[in-house]
């Protein structure tokens, strides 16, 4: 029987004092063997922590991170901003150093004094913020949006 790549008699090898038995109690030479209350709790424990995926952390640090980008808002306030990874297709930018997120309702970058439009979308949202930064290399950018938690 497999378990998550391992062998039930591999898995029941790890538990101290279990041995070579196998849930049924019987050993691999087919002799009968005891198995107590504290080995099946110990083999249904160790069963149930290899069945339990590891918890992901949000961290915007993985492979493939965009670079952080300091931007200049209409509130007043600069924020280091990462959009996560390149992957990451939402309008949405973690502030770095903070528990907020920008959500973006546009964005135009401008390229040579020519304005282009990514995209211009939520129509209706109020109390937004207008926030600009620079990519480098002659692109800027202009964005519209709010940052979490809203007041």
């Amino acid at each position: 029987m497999q378990l998550l790549g391992y062998t039930l008699a591999a898995a029941t090898a790890l538990i101290p004092g279990l041995g070579d038995a196998t849930i049924g109690g019987l050993l691999q030479t087919g002799e009968k063997r005891e198995v107590n209350m504290r080995q099946i709790v110990l083999f249904v424990l160790l069963a149930a922590v290899l069945a339990v995926p590891a918890v992901a952390t949000a961290d915007p640090n993985g492979p493939n991170v965009q670079p952080y980008l300091t931007i200049q808002c209409s509130n007043g306030e600069s924020y280091l901003m990462n959009g996560g990874t390149t992957t990451n297709r939402s309008h949405e930018a973690f502030a770095v150093n903070s528990t907020s997120i920008f959500v973006s309702q546009s964005f135009v970058f401008t390229v040579n004094g020519e304005n282009f439009v990514e995209y211009d979308n939520a129509f209706g949202l109020k109390n937004l913020i207008t926030c600009t930064g620079d990519f480098g290399g002659g692109v800027t950018f202009t964005t519209t949006g709010f940052l979490t938690p809203r007041k």
